[in-house]
């Protein structure tokens, strides 16, 4: 019994190793995927970076063909043609026009960001309006946030339109300040191409992109793993625990039958070793009684054949 217990617990040690083996694999996995889970974060905010650089590329670009067709409306060529008080008229005219346009554009601005506050005080309304209330606020707040896209989209309007009225009075100012030997005021005019960087910048954002697609599928995988690995850990863990209890119920078991024959004391010594031995020395007195027996019978008839010989002497020694 007790080899057996013994041998319960040195497999039990064993798969105890095994399990400390499986779980130190489980955390190399997981420093795995953190690491993995960091580098995938890194990849996000450079792509989040080419983007937002690819964005502004692309608006300055959009910026530059706008302002280089606005140059082609304007006949710089009629412009050096006419009087120098004509193009001074003009310039003041496009000037005015502009603070005009800029007024408007500011009013509009400000006529936005009153929309936005009634919004937002009609949305700090509703929650903490009643159910009943909430159903006419929210329509309320509906119809203005549906003038507040109207005003948004007139306001961009305005806003394209005094821009392309700045580039058009700056182009007449350039001819005026050169008419006026105003070398200070010329601008130069240089066409620039984006598209190499604006495709270089692509290029970079979608190979950004590829690689974090492998990443992904690397960690969807290493998560796979360290779930199925997590439930085999577990199961193993639990069954564990039930050897183990089991083998301390027989190991408990051991030592109260120990506890009951050391307690019993020369009861179980009689009962185990004093019965056996006491049927057999019954079978040996029975033996020793029978040889007894025989040789009291033996010694009898050696006392009788001693009697008979004396007899005869004396018989033969008598006289005729």
């Amino acid at each position: 019994m007790i080899s057996h217990v013994q041998n319960q617990w040195l497999e039990w040690e064993q798969e105890r190793e095994s399990l400390t083996e499986s779980i130190s694999e489980l955390r190399s996995q997981q420093t795995l995927l953190a690491s993995k889970q960091e580098y995938s974060q890194i990849l996000n905010s450079q792509i989040e970076i080419q983007t937002q650089l690819y964005e502004q590329l692309s608006h300055l670009a959009t910026t530059l063909e706008e302002n280089d067709g606005i140059t082609q409306k304007v006949d710089v060529e009629a412009l050096e043609k006419i009087s120098l008080n004509e193009l001074e008229q003009l310039v003041q005219s496009l000037q005015q026009d502009l603070q005009r346009d800029m007024s408007f554009v500011k009013d509009q601005e400000e006529e936005l960001v009153l929309q936005r506050q009634e919004i937002d005080a009609l949305q700090r309304r509703i929650d903490q309006a009643s159910e009943y209330d909430r159903i006419t606020l929210e329509s309320e707040l509906s119809d203005e946030q549906d003038c507040y896209r109207m005003l948004n989209e007139s306001l961009v309007g305005s806003q394209r339109n005094l821009k392309e009225r700045q580039e058009i009075l700056s182009q007449h100012q350039e001819v005026l300040w050169r008419r006026l030997g105003n070398s200070s005021g010329q601008q130069q005019h240089n066409k620039i191409d984006l598209k190499p960087a604006l495709s270089q910048v692509d290029a970079q954002r979608q190979k950004l992109k590829e690689n974090l697609q492998s990443l992904e599928a690397e960690i969807q995988q290493i998560q796979t793993d360290i779930s199925q690995k997590e439930e085999i850990i577990n199961s193993q863990t639990q069954e564990q625990e039930a050897k183990k209890n089991e083998i301390e119920q027989l190991e408990s078991s051991l030592r109260e039958k120990q506890k009951a024959n050391s307690q019993g004391g020369s009861g179980a010594i009689y009962q185990e070793v004093m019965l056996p031995m006491q049927d057999y020395l019954e079978q040996l007195k029975q033996q020793l009684e029978e040889v007894v027996g025989e040789v009291n019978q033996v010694q009898d008839i050696g006392t009788q054949v001693e009697q008979l010989q004396q007899v005869l002497q004396n018989i033969i020694g008598q006289p005729d």
